[in-house]
């Protein structure tokens, strides 16, 4: 048997908490596989306890789509997030809420730049005068919400958005939504930042018929209602475009000797050759230990 000892950082109070599992000592399963403890499955798919970073981060595609492409007055543009896993092989994810929406890039087809609403100045506007270097995805830290994304799938992240309520998107006209990410999972950052697809939608010069009045989901309902039965279907998928001109350089980065540093092998791979090196260890001296006891 084996005793795992992790530090997940991926904590709601922002604190460091150490996650202790003894798993059984197989080499062709990952230790966080062993432990039914460690995982749990949900609708065919597995999530974690807690991972750490591992894979081609440059391959991911983030994804924005709305519920609808075109939108009465007054109407709430919702909007939510995937990652599409491009690469060749399996990327840990941590099932995040998206916090970097003061590097958001939302303009008017004729007006430019969209203004931003009382609510998006006060939450956006200080991220924007001292942008973070990468920001820690926040919350879950008793949940189960990492991931062991597959080359070809997609994960839906955490939290639909209401547009309206951080930007004044009350002219008519055409609009467009780019959303740059920092970073899907700790000890992970892209630089530059990874870019989403352009998401296009349209605000219609018409005012919400009474028909569909009834329908309309209110801001109170979604903001309670976590698991809302949105369609979001704009664009659909394989018909996103993507415009980031320079491809996001991925950085790892780990712990040695105390520090945080960049790294260009991945913090899950580093920890596993660190456990491997303290095993050959504690083999070497076991044997001396045992002789000198017998003496």
């Amino acid at each position: 048997m084996n005793l795992i000892m992790l530090w997940n950082t991926n904590t709601d109070a922002g604190e460091n908490e150490q996650l202790n599992f003894t798993v059984p000592e197989t080499k062709d399963i990952p230790w966080e596989d062993r432990d039914p403890e460690f995982y749990r499955e949900v609708s065919g798919d597995r999530y974690y306890r807690h991972l750490t970073a591992h894979g081609d981060y440059s391959k991911l595609k983030l994804i924005v789509r709305s519920n609808r492409k075109e939108y009465y007055r007054e109407r709430p543009v919702y909007v939510n997030f995937w990652v599409r896993n491009d690469s060749d092989g399996v990327v840990h994810l941590f099932n995040q809420s998206m916090e970097c929406i003061f590097l958001w890039k939302l303009v008017h087809s004729q007006q430019g730049k969209v203004s931003y609403t009382s609510l998006g100045e006060e939450r956006i506007l200080p991220y924007k005068k001292n942008p973070p270097l990468k920001i820690s995805p926040g919350g879950g830290g008793k949940g189960y919400r990492f991931r062991k994304l597959k080359p070809g799938e997609e994960m839906e992240l955490r939290g639909q958005v209401n547009l309206n309520r951080y930007f004044d998107i009350s002219l008519p006209g055409e609009y467009q939504l780019i959303c740059p990410l920092l970073n899907l999972i700790d000890r992970q950052r892209y630089d530059p930042s990874l870019q989403s697809n352009t998401l296009v939608f349209r605000i219609l010069d018409q005012p919400v018929p009474e028909s569909e009045k009834e329908n309309m989901a209110t801001e109170d309902e979604i903001l309670h209602h976590h698991y809302w039965d949105l369609k979001f279907t704009n664009p659909p998928r394989g018909e996103e475009i993507f415009e980031q001109k320079k491809e996001p350089k991925n950085i790892f980065y780990i712990f040695k000797n105390g520090k945080e540093i960049e790294s260009e092998v991945s913090p899950y791979i580093y920890n596993q050759q660190r456990a491997e090196a303290e095993k050959r260890e504690t083999k070497k001296f076991k044997p001396q230990e045992q002789d000198k006891g017998t003496k």
